[in-house]
């Protein structure tokens, strides 16, 4: 499956409203994942907020990358991806892998090691979920991906990372 959705034409005649939508999206705090995949041989990476589940049967997610991404570039259908769901010690590589630093170097940090594809995962993140590109559709300036699970890795205790107004949190039990 893929697919182009193009916004109407009047979605960029409002400057204003693009601005107060960015003030407004970092107000929806989300889990922050690091996205990796394979070009070439070589490994590359980028955080994300922007993921979320799809289906239970198949077992799906999407995720939305940026199409000026390398990342998005070496998807396509029938590509493989890592989703990892960062817990609440891994800023640190969050912030790296949303940086502009060459690809190679933000897996410097953190205890990266690889499915049997050759695909990075973090094993200490709270979860891996490795997944074949089954759909993808354009939108303004991001791609969406349709991701069909494929392996999982889980770890605990839960202690998810959130992205919120701009900062990094972590999450407590309400009661």
């Amino acid at each position: 499956m893929s697919e182009i959705a193009t916004p109407s034409a009047s979605a960029g005649a409002m400057p204003a409203l693009a601005d107060e939508f960015r003030l407004a999206m970092r107000r929806l705090a989300g889990g922050v994942c690091i996205i990796t995949g394979l070009a070439d041989g070589a490994r590359l990476g980028i955080t994300a907020t922007a993921v979320c589940s799809l289906s239970a049967d198949p077992p799906s997610l999407l995720v939305c990358i940026n199409q000026r991404s390398s990342l998005c570039a070496a998807l396509a259908p029938g590509r493989t991806f890592c989703i990892n769901v960062l817990n609440g010690d891994q800023a640190d590589i969050a912030s790296t892998f949303g940086s502009s630093r060459v690809q190679a170097e933000r897996f410097l940090g953190g205890n990266w090691q690889c499915f049997d594809d050759g695909i990075p995962y973090l094993p200490d993140a709270l979860c891996s979920i490795r997944c074949n590109v089954d759909g993808m559709i354009d939108y303004g300036s991001h791609r969406i991906f349709i991701g069909k699970a494929g392996a999982i890795h889980l770890t605990d205790p839960f202690r998810p990372l959130v992205y919120g107004n701009g900062a990094y949190h972590h999450l407590h039990p309400v009661a």
